[in-house]
């Protein structure tokens, strides 16, 4: 029931409309005064130290709001059940960090500027004010962008993983007070830090930039920062001025045409806000049990299928090719959705006694945001759950849990195209076959490769047989990297797409193997569909392909191909077909021909 009202008080425009600004200038005096500099004309600089704007702008709403010092609690890489604090380099206000390099004039960062005036003007703030903070803050975010490192840079997780006691932290950065700022982090759940505790650092190079930065921007600057920081993200919860302004923005940015119908906005947020709600719905009309345990058989075969391939490798030694086939057997896999969803005692107390109500749109995200950030820093002194589902069950995609050795499908991809009851096999391993090895292989690609069956950051390879998976993985970086996008002239980072590319390959490959000894098994080939003059094998590749058929406007392409850890869709099939001898083989693919290269990349 909460989460259908919270459904109605997203789609209740009137009322959000009626409220106008509101909402937010009354979370905004919930701090108190001399907070954000460009709406208050009499703001005074008393000269805080980062500590003490930090310790200001977290008191807005009580939200804890923490901008350029990024906090998380996640599994100890190296002690997988225990959770532990990390923190980490800032996020970035546009979807790119390249966005943020390129000409200071440039029409993006101008519209960035843009954005920012109109926003604190509709708030009350003085236009010539506005104009000029939104200046000083976008050269700042520049600077801020200059000490972080591009993704392609993050994703060796043992260079990442620098553990170390609250007191070495603050030895090696005694510009910031850790302790005060972990202790006030912690306090609304009365957990107690001490200097021992220990935390996990995975941006050396950003904490060891961004102090200099900071002590060398002006205050007034820090804190408009801090501040929009906070309230960009629930521009969106205000009237319609404001809906507006962040949708032209989205549009201009992003080329999209248009924004979806306010009730399939509505369905994606509450599916964020209540993912068990909403996943116990999606499974009680749409999902099938039979699916389900197809599912299964599925990808016990496909995990069989991985290990053929390892006992078929030539290059590994046989001490690394037993603890691979230990991490394969180990695999957990979580399929359609959590059982607990099921239970209604179970699902109320997730949500909890969070008032929502149905003309409090802005107010029902607060206490939303609030539960779970409680239940997120509870996490730290409570042992991993490892039964824990990260999405709605209604989510159309899949995971692979590095830390957990896990795979995981919810019911929402266990539908066409990739999947389906009436399919021939031939097309369901083509589809969610594929996606499944894709999940299995991310286990041992460049990054999942790093931890061992229990999901622990352990050095499990021999030296000589991790220098020769390097070696075939450069070899797929170089592929990948000769990719050049049609409609935009660039290529592809191949460096960055690298785990996915690895998944993807291994991926096809499994699938296609399991799909033929389960062909080999029955004894006869499946039957060919009526009016497609094509063999089954044939269509295992086309399923293969459709399930990444898809299409995206230039600018969102080109953000997609700067920071996305995966390929663009067309070589996400390209790629995969034109390293595979049975994909040749299916469609007599001439040698030296574009679909099949003399050379080949293979990882597995």
């Amino acid at each position: 029931m909460k989460a259908r009202i919270f459904f109605t008080s997203c789609e209740d425009t009137d009322a959000i409309d009626a409220k106008g600004t509101t909402p937010m200038l009354e979370l905004l005096r919930s701090g108190g005064s001399n907070m954000f500099p460009t709406l208050e004309p009499d703001w005074v600089d008393e000269n805080l130290t980062l500590n003490q704007i930090l310790a200001r702008v977290g008191a807005v709403g009580g939200l804890g709001s923490s901008p350029l010092i990024t906090m998380g609690i996640h599994s100890d890489q190296k002690e997988s059940q225990k959770n532990i604090v990390y923190l980490t380099q800032t996020g970035y206000f546009l979807p790119s960090r390249q966005l943020f390099l390129g000409q200071r004039n440039s029409s993006i960062l101008r519209l960035y500027e843009r954005l920012y005036v109109d926003i604190m003007t509709s708030l009350g703030a003085n236009f010539t004010t506005a104009l000029r903070d939104a200046a000083d803050l976008v050269d700042f975010e520049i600077r801020v962008a200059n000490a972080t490192s591009p993704p392609e840079l993050r994703r060796d997780a043992e260079k990442l993983y620098n553990k170390m006691s609250i007191e070495e932290l603050s030895k090696r950065y005694p510009q910031f007070d850790w302790l005060t700022y972990l202790k006030r982090q912690f306090s609304p759940e009365g957990i107690r830090l001490t200097a021992r505790d220990k935390v996990v650092v995975n941006a050396l190079d950003y904490y060891d930039k961004i102090f200099p930065i900071v002590d060398n921007t002006p205050r007034r600057t820090l804190m408009n920062y801090c501040m929009w920081r906070i309230v960009y993200p629930l521009v969106g919860l205000l009237s319609k001025p404001f809906r507006d302004t962040k949708r032209q923005f989205s549009q201009a940015l992003n080329g999209a045409a248009r924004s979806p119908e306010r009730w399939k906005e509505c369905v994606t947020i509450t599916d964020s806000k209540f993912p068990h709600a909403s996943g116990r719905l999606y499974v009680d009309h749409h999902f099938s049990h039979h699916a389900k345990a197809k599912v299964e058989d599925m990808i016990r075969n496909l995990v069989s299928s991985f290990k053929d391939m390892l006992h078929e490798t030539d290059w590994m030694s046989e001490e690394t090719k037993r603890a691979a086939l230990e991490k394969a057997d180990a695999i957990i896999y979580k399929i359609g959705y959590p059982d607990e969803i099921m239970n209604d005692t179970v699902l109320n107390e997730k949500i909890g006694n969070i008032t929502i109500t149905e003309d409090g749109y802005f107010h029902n995200h607060l206490q939303i945001f609030l539960h779970s950030r409680r239940k997120t820093l509870r996490k730290l002194r409570e042992p991993v759950n490892r039964e824990e589902w990260p999405v709605s069950a209604a989510t159309v995609n899949a995971f692979y849990n590095r830390q957990t050795n896990e795979i995981l499908f919810p019911a929402g991809i266990l539908h066409r195209p990739f999947f389906s009851d009436q399919y021939l096999d031939a097309l369901n391993y083509g589809g969610i076959g594929f996606v499944i090895g894709h999940e299995i292989t991310h286990g041992f690609d460049d990054s999942g490769r790093s931890f061992d069956k229990d999901g622990n950051l352990h050095m499990w390879w021999k030296e000589e047989d991790l220098d020769r998976f390097k070696k075939r993985t450069d070899c797929m970086v170089k592929q990948y990297s000769n990719y050049t996008e049609p409609k935009l002239g660039r290529k592809v980072n191949g460096r960055l797409t690298l785990g996915e590319d690895i998944a993807d390959n291994g991926g096809l490959k499994e699938a296609y193997k399991a799909y033929r000894k389960l062909v080999s098994k029955r004894g006869m080939e499946e039957p060919r569909l009526p009016v497609l003059d094509y063999t089954p094998d044939q269509l295992f590749f086309i399923s293969a392909a459709q399930a990444w058929c898809g299409n995206m406007r230039d600018k969102l392409r080109l953000i997609y191909l700067q920071t996305d850890y995966h390929s663009p869709m067309r070589f996400r099939v390209i790629g995969p077909m034109q390293n595979n001898e049975d994909f040749t083989r299916a469609f007599n693919c001439p040698s030296g021909s574009y679909m099949n290269p003399e050379r080949k990349c293979r990882v597995w």
